[in-house]
């Protein structure tokens, strides 16, 4: 038993940092200019957002859908499932988390913005830093190493979980958060077992 408290996040990561960046920098290489469209449509969802109407948000829900769809199958399925067999499960998340916003957005109309107040603010804030600041430049990276929004898996968590701030809590609210929020925890284990 004293064994397992001699193991580190690190001993489970199953690459290396060098490698996760070597796939980073061929997914970009491979698909540009896709990245280019994704930023658009970040601020396409953004606009959206600010100024909504039943067709709007109808739209937003439609593209976040399209965004965890992207990353689950061309991200996660093609990219990061050689270097990561648990990859195929991080995908199922992504695909999951698309279906929900799909129904939840497009057919079943479950969500309401909240048209103030600072738990919105925040979620605007959060959704821009996640979909137009490249933080990978803070952890010096270059900017063959960049994910936006809808194209990278921690960008689109994270922006997800500032969207879904700016709409009226409830349990549905919460159902579509936890994908989100699982992924940003796996994220950050990721990482911290990387550094």
């Amino acid at each position: 038993m004293e064994e397992w408290s001699t193991y580190r996040i690190r001993d489970f990561l199953l690459f290396s940092e060098e490698i996760l960046l070597e796939v980073v920098d061929a997914y970009n290489h491979d698909l540009w200019p896709w990245q280019i469209l994704w930023l658009g449509l970040a601020v396409l969802i953004l606009v959206l957002i600010l100024f909504p109407n039943r067709l709007r948000l109808r739209l937003v829900f439609g593209l976040l859908a399209a965004a965890w769809a992207w990353v689950g199958f061309v991200f996660h399925l093609q990219y990061f499932l050689p270097i990561n067999w648990a990859a195929r499960y991080s995908a199922g998340i992504f695909l999951a988390e698309s279906l929900l916003f799909a129904l939840s957005g497009t057919f079943l109309d479950k969500l309401q913005p909240d048209a103030s107040g600072p738990r919105r603010n925040l979620g605007l804030i959060i959704f821009a830093l996640s979909a137009f600041v490249p933080m990978e430049f803070v952890f010096g990276q270059n900017i063959s190493h960049i994910m936006v929004f809808g194209w990278g898996p921690d960008r689109t968590a994270l922006g997800t979980i500032g969207l879904l701030l700016t709409f009226r809590q409830g349990w549905w609210t919460m159902i579509l958060m936890l994908p989100a929020v699982i992924w940003c925890v796996l994220a950050l284990l990721m990482y911290y077992g990387l550094s």
